[in-house]
């Protein structure tokens, strides 16, 4: 298999809690991979991220760790992989009330 270019890529700034997309059509059959991170500023853990998409995909959890960078910044790391019915889609990470830092959407084929 092949690792495709990301085909979305969004940073998130402010204090929106929901990262999403933009569309894209990956492959009928395509490994779906998305990546994506949480910031807080405080000694709080981000909550863990939840992902949906516009087509209803299966979202398989495959990464989800925390880390605590210093006193004043914690940040999440997860990814998710799906497998894509052909269609186009977008894809949303929601933070709850953590902010996202970032979300890459990849195609394996």
């Amino acid at each position: 298999m092949a690792l495709g270019t990301p085909v979305s890529q969004t940073s998130k700034t402010g204090t929106s809690s929901i990262g999403t997309s933009a569309s894209f059509t990956p492959g009928n059959g395509d490994l779906i991979v998305v990546y994506a991170g949480a910031i807080r500023n405080d000694v709080t853990m981000p909550s863990t991220q939840t992902i949906t998409d516009s087509q209803g995909l299966s979202w398989v959890s495959r990464f989800d760790h925390s880390y605590n960078c210093d006193p004043s910044a914690q940040v999440r790391l997860q990814a998710w992989v799906a497998l894509s019915n052909g269609n186009a889609m977008t894809v949303t990470v929601t933070a709850g009330a953590t902010v996202p830092s970032g979300l890459v959407v990849g195609s394996l084929f």
